[in-house]
């Protein structure tokens, strides 16, 4: 694994928006059929904005020398098994090209378990796209 030295992972603003939707049509052309004309840049959008502004829901992001390099977007929702416990789920995870497989992944993925612990959350569970493959990672806040 690649380290990579002055990334910051922090809550994702308003500000960030319009590099949120480039990650976001990134991460559709990857993973998604690349001859749908399906993206909706205003829809996702709107996305961001709710995860953002909501109450147990946030985007964090990873900046690299003022860009931003990578997303996850968490919501805490009831365990399948129990209404009453509550555990975290990322809605999306994105890592640029040039930073997966590097340290950015493991520094994201413990914010997300600091946040989740922060909300007294049991768990996080990620979706690790491999390709247009998944992994699911289940990992103890």
């Amino acid at each position: 694994m690649k380290k990579i030295a002055g990334i910051k992972v922090r809550k994702a603003s308003m500000e960030d928006i319009k590099e949120l939707l480039v990650m976001g049509h990134e991460f559709f052309k990857e993973t998604m059929d690349e001859r749908s004309d399906s993206y909706d840049a205003r829809f996702v959008a709107e996305q961001a904005t709710h995860l953002i502004n909501t109450d147990g829901m946030e985007i964090l992001v990873a900046e690299n020398g003022g860009s931003l390099v990578g997303c996850l977007a968490l919501m805490e929702v009831p365990a399948y098994y129990n209404k009453d416990i509550k555990v975290v789920a990322d809605h999306h995870f994105w890592i640029n090209k040039g930073y997966r497989n590097s340290s950015v992944t493991k520094t994201m993925l413990q914010a997300a378990r600091n946040w989740a612990a922060n909300r007294g959350l049991r768990w996080f569970r990620a979706k690790i796209a491999q390709g247009k493959h998944y992994r699911v990672q289940r990992i103890r806040s």
